[in-house]
């Protein structure tokens, strides 16, 4: 789990190939992160958890899993991203296979 202070809303870019999304903004002055595997039995997902990468800077939070390196082979792995955000932030998201909820 990784906490930015972020005490304005934020810019959210996500690049997260297959897996699930949970946004839940609320009045508060931090952004929280935690991302985990799907299916932490998977070691596609549990591989793709860990080198998922996080970066915070300038009022933009960026949340990025590597893309499969050969979808013949098999999928990227899917993971669970959990974000704990400013009311009235921004979120972009680029995916194949995602499921979103917003609170």
């Amino acid at each position: 789990m990784q906490t930015f202070d972020t005490p304005a809303p934020v810019s959210v870019l996500l690049d997260v190939p297959a897996g699930s999304i949970r946004l839940i903004a609320a009045d508060r002055v931090d952004t929280v992160v935690e991302i985990l595997p799907a299916d932490a039995g998977k070691s596609t997902d549990v591989k793709a958890a860990e080198q998922a990468t996080v970066a915070y800077g300038d009022g933009v939070l960026r949340i990025a899993a590597a893309p499969a390196k050969n979808r013949v082979l098999g999928n990227s792995g899917a993971i669970e991203v959990t974000v704990r955000l400013p009311a009235g932030s921004r979120v972009e998201a680029k995916t194949a296979d995602a499921e979103f909820r917003g609170v």
